[in-house]
């Protein structure tokens, strides 16, 4: 299989996976939905696989919230489903899937990020389906859009694109956000998911670093770009809007 080959293949395995993070972060569990985790060996069965000593550690612990279930009732259900509004829809945690809180002086959604990132999906045609229930910037419309693009674009500037919104976006407070969950959440499952995430996509962006042949920034290193492109003058120029025009996903 030649090189172009290899990357097209881990492109579609790295969607394929992404699709089934985001939909975990995105609804309450089902029976339907646990059984299949189980009966697929999630998270064995993701196709990029996490080569790191981190990345083995999260692997085993979301393995080990699924082993320990010895029945998929009612009562675990409703746990889980507790969980899940604890963390992504009533803020009881005190966490946020949301990136304007993470960088809003006042801890506010609908904030500067949230528009930012809905310029990554404008460039691509493609919009929040509800911004109002789910703003562009919740985590689970981030890993849907990079799934998107890894599917639909087989560009080289697709991948810059995808690395730079990962340095720029997601990956400057998943980290937080997942460390957060693992502390507060109720259910090893959970903790488990969110940890998962945050070192897949660390070790998905190392990938694309490695592809493109580009050395990743410091932490450090975009903080300074993106504070001077930020006191740069905006150039003001009107918006043409019609709703619906664009698609989403």
């Amino acid at each position: 299989m030649n090189e172009a080959a290899l990357v097209k293949q881990w492109r579609q395995a790295v969607a394929s996976d992404l699709r089934q993070l985001a939909i975990l972060h995105s609804r309450e569990l089902t029976s339907e939905d646990l059984n299949g985790l189980i009966e697929n060996h999630f998270p064995e069965s993701l196709g990029f696989r996490l080569t790191s000593e981190n990345g083995q550690s999260c692997l085993d612990f979301v393995q080990k919230s699924l082993d320990n279930i010895k029945e998929i009732n009612q009562q675990l259900l409703d746990e889980l489903a507790m969980d899940f509004a604890g963390i992504y829809l009533n803020h009881q945690y005190q966490v946020s899937p949301c990136e304007s809180v993470w960088f809003d002086d006042e801890n506010l959604i609908f904030q500067e990020a949230m528009f930012a990132v809905r310029e990554f999906y404008n460039k691509y045609a493609l919009e929040a389906e509800n911004w109002r229930i789910m703003p562009d910037d919740h985590l689970a419309l981030q890993i849907q859009f990079i799934a998107h693009l890894l599917d639909h674009d087989e560009t080289k500037e697709t991948l810059l694109d995808l690395s730079r919104f990962l340095d720029e976006h997601l990956l400057r407070w998943i980290d937080r956000f997942a460390a957060k969950v693992n502390k507060r959440c109720s259910t090893q499952f959970y903790a488990g998911i969110n940890i998962l995430t945050a070192q897949y996509l660390e070790e998905m962006r190392d990938m694309l670093a490695a592809l493109l042949e580009i050395p990743r920034e410091t932490t450090e290193q975009i903080e300074k770009r993106l504070a001077r492109e930020k006191s740069k003058p905006e150039l003001v120029v009107p918006l043409k809007f019609m709703p619906g025009a664009a698609p989403s996903w």
